[in-house]
């Protein structure tokens, strides 16, 4: 009975313990805005099947590739085996935690949000070498 005890106190303990962490943690809202260079390696459907989207695999340059998630009206538009400029106009994503914001990046972005990506243009071969991977710029709105 005391062993139950003990271990239900300190179950409490650590739910008290997070429920604190969580009333100090502070929500902010995050604008980003800028333009990213990605080369896409493939065109997928979109492995839930909504037809609203599609799957891409994109690299950075000299990066390893990933999959993304993006828009279906933006993925006709794109071809293999080429490189596009994206842009992201001001976007405002709520209530992101305070301590998130000191490590959102480029790659944050097209992670969680790649779907709100618009289409700039194509990039040709001797442009990417011209222009900067990651043009993205976060700004934290309270």
């Amino acid at each position: 009975m005391l062993l139950m005890m003990l271990l239900t106190a300190g179950c409490s303990n650590t739910h008290n313990e997070k429920a604190t962490l969580k009333s100090e943690q502070t929500m902010v809202d995050i604008k980003v805005s800028g333009k990213v260079v990605l080369y896409v390696y493939d065109l997928l459907d979109d492995y839930q099947h909504d037809q609203e989207y599609k799957n891409i695999v994109v690299s950075f340059y000299q990066s390893e590739p990933f999959m993304m998630k993006i828009k279906s009206s933006v993925a006709s538009k794109l071809s293999k085996n080429k490189a596009y400029l994206f842009g992201l106009n001001g976007v405002v994503y709520e209530d992101v935690h305070e301590s998130t914001t000191k490590i959102i990046d480029h790659e944050w972005v097209i992670h969680t949000h790649g779907y709100e990506l618009k289409l700039l243009q194509e990039v040709s071969e001797d442009e990417i070498f011209a222009l900067e991977s990651d043009q993205l710029k976060t700004e934290v709105i309270r």
